[in-house]
């Protein structure tokens, strides 16, 4: 590995740091807990590079499972049900030519209006087995593992990309009944 250059591993941990602190925090974290000097651009432009590879992988793992000359995976014994709970939120997506800079005490003004057309919707989808639930204390239950999967795009691509996790944890069967919960939008049925 070349000096100033970032390694595989050092890149998913300073993803994760991006991901559950404000840049600038991340990269105090990076220095205080891996001993890395990297800048907040920097950690933005890590957590981009590792965001832009997941999506690919995602998409690529979705055109494999639609191939029908794929080979689906096989699970030893399926679960009976699975359950996917599917919805949508739009995001205004805020575009800027030049990223703001402020000055020590200096506050932000407020960010534009998203104009119209700057909309986009994203689509989730979880997984998870009903009967991986746990009593946690009398009359309350929680879930042991769930699956998220989120796309921004149509309903087409949000349930390939669901079909294509289902695939790859061996939780579909035959006999697999998959129950699909939505609030009723016309995307999801």
């Amino acid at each position: 590995m070349e000096p100033g250059r970032i390694s595989g591993s050092l890149a998913r941990l300073l993803a994760l740091l991006a991901v559950v602190a404000p840049y600038t925090m991340a990269a105090q974290l990076a220095w205080l807990l891996l001993g890395v000097k990297i800048s907040p651009m920097g950690i933005w432009r890590v957590a981009q590079r590792m965001g832009e590879a997941a999506a690919r992988y995602s998409e690529d793992l979705s055109k494999h499972h639609s191939d029908s000359r794929s080979d689906p995976t096989s699970a030893q014994v399926a679960p009976g049900v699975v359950v996917l709970g599917v919805d949508g939120c739009m995001l205004g997506m805020q575009v800027r030519g030049v990223r703001r800079r402020l000055q020590a005490g200096e506050r932000p003004e407020p960010l534009p209006a998203v104009e119209e057309g700057r909309f986009r919707e994203v689509k989730t989808g979880v997984m998870l087995l009903p009967n991986e639930r746990v009593e946690t204390s009398p009359g309350r239950r929680s879930l042991v593992r769930r699956f998220l999967v989120s796309c921004l795009g149509d309903a087409d691509a949000v349930f390939s990309h669901l079909w294509a996790r289902l695939q790859e944890l061996g939780w579909l069967g035959t006999h697999t009944v998959v129950v699909i919960i939505g609030d009723g939008a016309e995307w999801i049925w």
